[in-house]
């Protein structure tokens, strides 16, 4: 029974070692790619779209960090932009639900692939649902805050 607890000690705290240096990662990434004005750039492009689902152009980034990439990276951007105060309360709630749906994109719809899926499908079904879902809490949530 010790060794069991003693190996799930070590393996959470290996985990979380991980998550910390990945979440690192990504915002000293972030951080040169706002100098180099990439973000802002990228924002610019996305924001078209996005303003459509409620969502503000700070939050763009880390919309695509999670969309891409995966929920754990995208957190950290999510943290790091509302602490820098790019982000609303608004903002969090929307760019979740969209993560939420469809997260890192590209690894899990390789890995589906893998099992005989359809890519089309597997990230058109995943997208569409996003930006559905998204659009519809966006009118929640204006409601809500409406009532207020």
């Amino acid at each position: 029974m010790m060794n069991f607890i003693i190996e799930y000690l070590e393996s959470s705290l290996k985990l979380m070692v991980k998550i910390s240096i990945y979440i690192s990662a990504v915002m000293v990434l972030t951080e040169f790619l706002k100098n180099l004005k990439i973000i802002d750039w990228l924002n610019t492009k996305i924001y078209p779209f996005t303003k459509h689902l409620g969502i503000s152009e700070g939050a763009n980034f880390p919309l695509i960090i999670g969309y891409l990439i995966g929920v754990t990276y995208g957190s950290g951007m999510i943290y790091q932009s509302y602490k820098n105060g790019e982000m609303n309360k608004k903002d969090i709630y929307l760019v979740c639900t969209f993560i939420a749906i469809a997260h890192a994109i590209i690894e899990d719809t390789l890995l589906f692939s893998a099992f005989g899926a359809n890519l089309i499908i597997i990230f058109g079904v995943r997208t569409l649902l996003a930006i559905v879902v998204t659009y519809f809490a966006n009118k929640v949530f204006t409601k809500i805050k409406a009532v207020d």
